[in-house]
């Protein structure tokens, strides 16, 4: 009996330590997140349509917009990177999901291919995205968009994780 005791009590310890720990971990995505992953991607595509550096500027987290160095000129770079009319856009994969949670608190972050095409080119599209974020609330929204012109698709170098930086990425090469 004691030691059945003795267990419970390590067992208990055991969660109520590991409940305040921050763990990141990668989730199965759901029907959810791929509707909040497009969600995002058709306010890009809305914003890029119109050319509204403001309403493209309002997608991003505060922290993206703190921790990026000049996104005003990095918004006009990328709406000038993007040629001809915009007509649609398509998710290339399945999200790709993180879920954080750290005392009850949960951070969620979406990384997601899309294409964008217009009448005259067809883009890459790299989606960083924290649709949730209850440890951080100045994190929640768009993180990082990554774009290239889906011609250049084999000179991407590095993988997703080594993008996943704060800002506007335009793989011009």
């Amino acid at each position: 009996m004691k030691r059945i005791l003795a267990v419970l009590i390590v067992v208990i310890m055991i969660f109520s330590f590991s409940s305040c720990a921050n763990v990141k971990v990668i989730s199965p995505f759901t029907d959810k997140d791929i509707e909040q992953a497009d969600a995002r991607m058709e306010q890009l595509f809305d914003e890029i349509k119109q050319q509204n550096k403001d309403g493209l500027k309002e997608l991003f987290s505060e922290k993206a917009i703190d921790d990026t160095e000049n996104i005003n000129i990095k918004i006009d770079d990328f709406l000038s990177f993007v040629q001809g009319k915009v007509v649609s856009w398509s998710r290339d994969e399945s999200p790709i999901v993180f879920d954080s949670v750290e005392n009850g608190n949960k951070t969620k972050q979406l990384v997601t291919w899309y294409t964008l095409d217009t009448d005259e080119q067809s883009y890459l599209i790299l989606l960083v995205d924290y649709p949730i974020d209850t440890i951080n609330s100045e994190n929640a929204g768009l993180y990082s968009i990554r774009i290239l012109k889906a011609e250049d698709e084999n000179k991407l170098v590095g993988t997703w994780e080594d993008w996943v930086i704060p800002g506007i990425y335009i793989l011009d090469n």
